[in-house]
This record gives C-alpha cells, structure tokens and sequence, in this order.
C-alpha cells in the first residue's frame, strides 16, 4: 500500500486539468499539467498551473519564471502563472492520491504571492482559465 501524499507549500505535483477557452466556450484536457501548492488548508489545498510556453505567456508580464532544475524536476523552463484564472482548488482527499514531483524555491513562491495580488489588482486574465479535470464550472 503506498503512502498518502501530504502536501505542503511550494511542491510542484502534476494535475490532470482542463482549460476552458473563454472566447470559444469550448473545455479541454491536456493531460497531466505541473502545478504549485500555494496553500494548504484543512479540507482543501490551493494550486496555481505552471506553463512551459514562457513566449506566449511572458514571466514578466502573466507569472514568475522557474527555471529547470534538479529540486524543482520540470521538463522545460516554465512560469507560475499568476492570474486568478490559473488558480484552483482541490479537496485533501483528492491530492492524497498524487505525488510530490519536485518544489519551487521560497523566494519563487514570495515572487508568486506578489505578482499574483499585482494581477488580481490589475484584473489581468487569460484567454483560458484551468480547473481540476472533471469538475464542474
């Protein structure tokens, strides 16, 4: 029986998630993405989505950048992205089943905690915003 993941702040796990394309309407999955524990609670845990195409979605301007490494285990240099339609939650029950894949450094995550209330306060969002695979709106 394998052990129950416990998740703490900074862990970079990967989510199955789907994207929801505003202009279109349309939702759909892309598999598995990398995502950071901003905040863990009781009943649930808050994550924030990593992308890895910093050229679309420049780290200046949607996130914070992170780039690979052997702590943080990504595949390609990403970036945290900030905007508040790139956030969401998850029930402990629900990530107990995943597995830690690696871990932001502190002062990424302080970089991401700033920007994030900079987006939130400047409303910038998305053409897509992302939720747990399977949930509803």
């Amino acid at each position: 029986m394998s052990d129950i993941y416990t998740p703490q702040m900074k862990d970079v796990v990967w989510v199955d998630i789907d994207f929801y394309d505003k202009k279109t309407g349309e939702m759909s999955n892309k598999g598995a993405r990398p995502c950071v524990v901003m905040k863990v609670e009781d009943d649930q845990v808050h994550l924030r989505t990593l992308t890895s195409q910093i050229k679309t979605y420049p780290a200046n301007k949607h996130g914070v950048l992170v780039e690979k490494d052997d702590v943080n285990k990504l595949k390609k240099d990403s970036a945290v992205l900030c905007t508040s339609d790139n956030y969401f939650f998850m029930s402990r029950e629900e990530i107990g089943h995943l597995e830690k894949s690696g871990e932001i450094s502190t002062a990424q995550m302080l970089d991401v905690m700033r920007k994030s209330v900079a987006c939130n306060r400047m409303d910038i969002q998305l053409r897509k915003s992302v939720q747990k695979s399977g949930s509803l709106s």
